[in-house]
């Protein structure tokens, strides 16, 4: 009976060290599929940041230098900038060109007047939602690799949430904007 109890312990040890060995097999894989995605992100945008470098930290400014423009006055610059030797870390996040980006917009629709001929009203509102959910996709693709960052180890807690928290200021700014603008314009989206 003492042998059977033994080799069974013996094989769930077995199991436990595999399972170990392969967890660590699973990260390198995760982390190799994640070099992939964003060499072919690099790829399929043109490298249109003019930058030829394919590390993690250059791959969103690439990303939201080849989204359109918030308004056809002034082009929001990249919400990632530089790239630390080191990998990226909070001071590496550049919030005050998306800051900007997000203050024209929220000022844009705070001061969108819409007509009295409700089919170019949708056509405003719906133009102006657009331009939103643009700076809502920078703000976003900042938290997405603010996240990765963390996750990673390339960024610590603290930093992770400052940024976190001011993402989020950021976004409830433009939500506000949003339901402003659908109160006025009398389009519930």
């Amino acid at each position: 009976m003492k042998k059977w109890i033994l080799a069974a312990l013996l094989g769930c040890s077995c199991l436990a060290l595999a399972a170990g060995c392969s967890n660590d097999n699973n990260t390198q894989q995760l982390e190799s599929k994640i070099a992939d995605l964003e060499n072919k992100l690099n790829s399929a945008t043109g490298n249109a940041g003019g930058s030829s470098s394919n590390t993690p930290a250059n791959t969103s400014a690439q990303n939201s230098t080849a989204m359109p423009s918030v308004s056809s006055s002034a082009s929001p610059s990249s919400p990632v900038a530089g790239n630390n030797a080191q990998g990226s870390t909070a001071a590496s996040y550049d919030l005050t060109s998306l800051t900007n980006a997000t203050n024209e917009m929220v000022n844009k629709m705070n001061n969108a007047q819409p007509p009295n001929d409700f089919n170019q009203r949708r056509n405003q509102f719906y133009a102006l939602k657009q331009e939103m959910q643009q700076v809502e996709n920078q703000i976003d693709t900042t938290d997405d690799r603010a996240e990765l960052d963390y996750k990673t180890g390339k960024m610590t807690y603290e930093e992770y949430r400052n940024l976190e928290l001011q993402l989020d200021a950021l976004d409830n700014q433009l939500d506000r904007a949003k339901d402003d603008l659908e109160y006025r314009f009398g389009i519930d989206d």
